[in-house]
């Protein structure tokens, strides 16, 4: 059989099928356990599918077909509770992998997306996988908020700008500039947000996803504040991203179905966050997924003082942390994937963590000055701990490099309820609604600082445990802040009301537009 190849081209995703193929099968086709709609947890074990790793075409939002309306919403005082989110956790992770392969399928020379994943490689002629051909944010939200260059997938990643990122998301009360990661080897990690098709046509509407609205320039705080001032919120849509100034749940969760998908639709829309390890003597290409690339190189490191950059090198930079954010009807909050490389903090020699210092301080953010001791506080639930030893004894057999990968796990939304934004513990676990499962959940290499544990809150100082959930974080996601001094004071409380953005912080990069520049 003729394995089909496929070429992305524009916003567009082009299937090049066999012509006596294409004629004989359906273009959408799931294998059962993404496709099913019936959720029998009750005689579930543990499920853990042969065709995990050679799936033959797997649309971004396929797992929208797996709904799951037999179990949600689900209530702790349900008898099967337990049992309903084993289930969930099963099919949510094995989800997480599924995209994390397809992902990273690899792009041949000539652009064509092959059947094969990512292989395990070591010299200058290694293919690259799907993402990296999606684009920047630095390439989107422009330093003048003048236009980006349109997406082309045969030339994204020429146009996507030299990594300078080194800060991660800090704590409250934590400037952001001291929350620095640096491994053994004495260098910062960096971080890179990329965007997929249908996030880049939202943010640029240069392919407008809805006649219901004018385009906007969202890749600038100009065109937020016009939109804020029109339609007071940005929401999205799995089968397509559109502005929604209607009732989210009139317009914006009308998914098509999968099946009617043809070759030419644009589907799906996530975004990736990725953190990149600058490759030493020391460390095997070959167990990474890495790639030559420029990077901005900081003076006077080793003195917190990082805010001037000394030169632009290229180097070589392997992944060591890779987040997939993805909305879906099962999951309206959004399902949230974490990722990381398995010699982050465990094996022989841990990439950020000093065996031979068992008192160092752990997870101590000083802006870069020494080494971090990274310790990771979120267990690594047993069933994602199976489902990983299956997927990657696979991925091994096929010598590709995502063997090296663990899936730290899946977040997901396991009802509708209203957020708890007021009272404690609630405040901690449902800040978002949709009351998130697991409550926390945390990737080491990206979420370092974010881990609080036990942590004194409210007027009485009380003692509650507090680390990284990507839900109750994301859904403050907004506008850039300078835009709200624009914004007419009796406007204000419903423009920038929590998540303005749908769980979205891509926005926040945009600056203000230069016109005069632009012209240039």
């Amino acid at each position: 059989m003729i394995k089909p190849l496929y070429l992305f081209s524009g916003a567009a995703i082009l299937s090049l099928f066999n012509t006596n193929l294409f004629a004989a099968q359906q273009y959408a086709t799931f294998p059962d356990w993404l496709s099913k709609n019936s959720c029998d947890y009750e005689n579930h074990s543990l499920f853990l599918p042969d065709d995990i790793t050679t799936l033959p075409y797997f649309p971004p939002d396929a797992y929208n077909k797996k709904i799951c309306r037999t179990i949600k919403p689900l209530a702790p005082s349900d008898s099967d509770y337990s049992k309903k989110l084993s289930f969930l956790t099963n099919q949510y992770d094995l989800f997480s992998w599924a995209q994390f392969i397809t992902l990273n399928r690899e792009v041949d020379k000539q652009f064509q997306v092959t059947a094969t994943n990512l292989q395990s490689c070591n010299s200058g002629e290694c293919n690259t996988p799907i993402w990296f051909h999606w684009r920047d944010t630095d390439s989107v939200f422009m330093e003048n908020g003048c236009t980006p260059a349109k997406w082309d997938f045969t030339k994204n990643a020429t146009i996507n700008p030299a990594l300078k990122a080194i800060s991660q998301v800090a704590p409250s009360g934590m400037d952001i500039s001291q929350a620095i990661l640096v491994d053994q080897n004495k260098q910062p990690v960096y971080y890179q947000k990329l965007l997929s098709p249908n996030i880049f046509n939202l943010v640029t509407q240069f392919e407008n996803q809805s006649a219901l609205v004018k385009p906007y320039q969202l890749y600038n705080i100009d065109g937020q504040i016009d939109y804020l001032k029109s339609y007071g919120q940005v929401i999205a849509n799995t089968g397509g991203y559109v502005n929604c100034p209607d009732d989210v749940n009139k317009i914006c969760n009308n998914i098509p179905a999968l099946e009617e998908y043809g070759p030419t639709d644009n589907t799906g829309g996530l975004t990736i966050k990725v953190a990149w390890k600058l490759l030493g003597k020391n460390d095997d290409p070959s167990k990474f997924i890495h790639t030559q690339k420029s990077v901005q190189v900081y003076d006077n490191m080793d003195k917190g003082e990082q805010s001037k950059s000394s030169k632009t090198i290229t180097q070589t930079l392997g992944v060591v942390g890779f987040h997939i954010m993805h909305k879906t009807v099962s999951s309206p909050n959004w399902v949230f994937t974490t990722f990381s490389h398995q010699d982050n903090i465990a094996g022989n020699a841990p990439l950020f963590n000093d065996r031979n210092c068992p008192t160092c301080p752990v997870n101590l953010a000083n802006g870069g000055k020494t080494k971090t001791q990274v310790t990771r506080l979120e267990q690594i639930n047993p069933i994602t701990k199976k489902i990983n030893s299956f997927v990657k004894q696979k991925l091994a057999a096929e010598n590709s490099v995502l063997q090296y990968y663990n899936l730290i796990g899946t977040q997901f939304s396991t009802d509708s309820s209203d957020p708890e934004r007021q009272s404690l513990p609630e405040k901690i676990a449902n800040y978002s609604g949709g009351s998130p499962y697991p409550v926390f959940l945390t990737n080491e290499v990206l979420e370092t600082f974010l881990q609080l544990g036990n942590t004194p809150m409210g007027k009485d100082n009380e003692l509650f445990y507090k680390s990284s959930s990507c839900m109750n974080c994301h859904v403050s996601g907004g506008f850039a802040a300078a835009a709200i001094k624009n914004v007419p004071e009796d406007q204000r409380k419903t423009s920038y009301s929590v998540s303005p953005t749908d769980f979205m912080f891509i926005f926040e990069d945009a600056h203000w537009l230069n016109s005069q520049a632009c012209q240039m």
